[in-house]
Parts: C-alpha cells; structure tokens; sequence
C-alpha cells in the first residue's frame, strides 16, 4: 500500500512525499529500486548506492539493480567498487552481456549504461 502511494506521489513530481513513502516500505525491492532511482536522477549517488546495495543484497540476480547499483557507485567516484560489483554478478551470471559489456565500460572509464550498443 505504501509502496503504491509512493509511485503515485512520484507520477504527480511530488518526489520528496514519494522518497518518505519508499522509506516507509522498508526492505520491499521495488522501494529500494525506487527510491535508488531517483536518489540517481537528483545526483544523490551515495544514498542511491545505499538503497540499490540493499536490493543487490536480496536480489542478486537482478541484473538491472547490479547496473544500477554500479552507475551509483560510479557516480559517486568509487569506480573500484563499481567493477568489483560487476565482477561479482559476472560470477553467477557469466553469460550476461549486460554486465561483461559494463565491466568493459567501468573498465574504460565509462559508466554504466542499460541499452547495449548505447552511444554517449
């Protein structure tokens, strides 16, 4: 329930009763993502990271928040952390081109991005 307050606060650019929402949801995945996102869409990068480590946490698998999660990391200057959390999903995941072809990026000096073949 509160979670789907929050994204209706959120639909309507009330982002700040949308963030007291999400962190009233707790643990819920999609909160975290949430909230980790637009942490990420106001430049609040290492509260983003704490958000998405959370979910990464529950979620391992979830090669979209491990992306996300490096973008976090990368945003906020630990570019080390960044490639270690890619490393690691690269492990269990090693068929995944999302996240070899952003370990190559991080790698580069770039950061993370969602649509492969993406131009900056």
């Amino acid at each position: 329930m509160l979670f789907a307050l929050g994204s209706v606060e959120e639909g309507q650019g009330n982002e700040r009763e949308a963030m007291v929402l999400y962190r009233r949801c707790g643990e819920f995945p999609a909160a975290l993502r949430a909230m980790g996102l637009l942490q990420l869409e106001r430049g609040l990068n290492d509260s983003a990271a704490d958000a998405l480590r959370k979910l990464v946490a529950r979620r391992p698998q979830d090669t979209f928040s491990v992306v996300l999660l490096a973008l976090a990391l990368y945003r906020a200057g630990n570019r080390s952390a960044a490639k270690k959390v890619l490393e690691r999903a690269l492990e269990r995941r090693p068929k995944s081109e999302m996240l070899r072809v952003n370990l190559s990026r991080v790698e580069n000096g770039e950061e993370p991005v969602f649509e492969l073949g993406a131009k900056d």
